[in-house]
């Protein structure tokens, strides 16, 4: 994986986690960088999921709780807190 893509992604997972209250809350989220992914019939490359599990309690039904990032694409594949699941086609 390039180290800019790899140091970009690593942004997005710092900017995601300022919504967060880190001094209340143990950090239980994760951030796992793929080598690639399937998303329907599309195989992408470089993905990195992100999976925001603090405050779950407090999340509507439509808050983003997973989120799949692909290099060149941006977002591939989002999870609602509903169970909902959006792709790109």
């Amino acid at each position: 994986m390039n180290k800019n893509f790899v140091v970009e992604l690593l942004l997005v997972f710092l900017l995601l986690m300022s919504r967060c209250r880190p001094c209340e809350y143990q950090t239980i989220s994760t951030l796992s960088l793929l080598d690639s992914l399937r998303v329907g019939n599309s195989i992408y490359r470089g993905v990195m999921h992100f999976c925001c599990l603090e405050l779950a309690e407090e999340w509507e039904d439509h808050t983003v709780k997973e989120i799949y990032l692909a290099k060149n694409y941006g977002p591939i594949q989002y999870k609602l807190q509903n169970g909902l699941v959006y792709s790109r086609d």
